[in-house]
């Protein structure tokens, strides 16, 4: 009998997702159904903890931007990037942190496939003291576009859930700490990465301020090789389209 019903709360929450992420395009200035796209009373009781206390679908963004991001050009790449810090330890609902998205208000170009999500330390650099004491968990996900215009999509995880403890360098005298999740192969209408940052104080493992960032990119033409190799090492982010999954979200 709770097999059943979990399962019919499966069906009806997937026919939700389907419903809010195949609306069609979303103008500019809007907060699009893949960046804030249920409410708690939906998901509830469907609230799963997956590995590292992270959540098991792709929460509602904490931070994402409110208007589009400027493309800028370097050496070898045209980007956009968008990034934030959470203004305070960040405890999501019953799974997942600090989660920060990049989709259509901030007018993520959804023609290139490169794209870099990071995770890292949020709070004052960490003393040589603190650093083996410091943790981070993240998962990368990207509502890929599963036509020309976009606008039909389906929410996949960009690679595992990652989490390490700091590690101290002695040559550097510097605490490292920090996730990278890339993906050279689809288009996407939202990114979304989630982070939990802690730091053990005796018995217990206390969350800190997390930061994260979105990085859309395409090759400018005047170094493309040298440009792709450096995005591709290490691919560490084979993109795992699943099947209909349990949406989630922050109270």
């Amino acid at each position: 009998m709770t097999r059943s019903v979990h399962l019919v709360l499966l069906s009806v929450l997937g026919w939700m997702a389907a419903s809010g992420t195949q609306a069609g395009s979303t103008a500019l200035g809007s907060v699009a159904a893949t960046e804030r796209p249920y409410t708690a009373t939906q998901v509830d009781s469907a609230k799963v903890l997956a590995t590292f206390g992270l959540c098991d679908a792709p929460q509602n963004a904490d931070a994402l931007p409110t208007q589009p991001v400027a493309v800028e050009e370097d050496a070898c790449t045209i980007y956009q990037r968008y990034e934030a810090t959470s203004n305070q330890p960040t405890y999501g609902s019953s799974c997942g942190g600090f989660t920060l998205a990049f989709g259509p208000m901030g007018d993520l170009k959804t023609n290139w496939k490169r794209h870099t999500l990071k995770a890292s330390w949020g709070e004052a650099p960490l003393t040589q003291a603190q650093c083996s004491r410091a943790r981070l968990a993240a998962v990368a996900w990207g509502a890929r576009c599963l036509n020309d215009a976009c606008s039909n999509t389906q929410w996949e995880r960009i690679d595992a859930p990652l989490s390490k403890k700091a590690t101290w360098s002695t040559n550097q005298n510097k605490c490292f700490l920090e996730h990278q999740f890339i993906d050279i192969d689809h288009h996407y209408k939202t990114l979304n990465i989630d982070v939990i940052a802690t730091l053990q104080e005796g018995s217990q493992a206390v969350r800190k301020r997390a930061r994260a960032s979105i990085r859309a990119e395409k090759g400018n033409g005047k170094c493309v090789s040298a440009s792709q190799t450096a995005r591709q090492t290490p691919v560490q982010a084979a993109s795992q389209a699943g099947a209909a999954y349990t949406p989630q979200a922050k109270p």
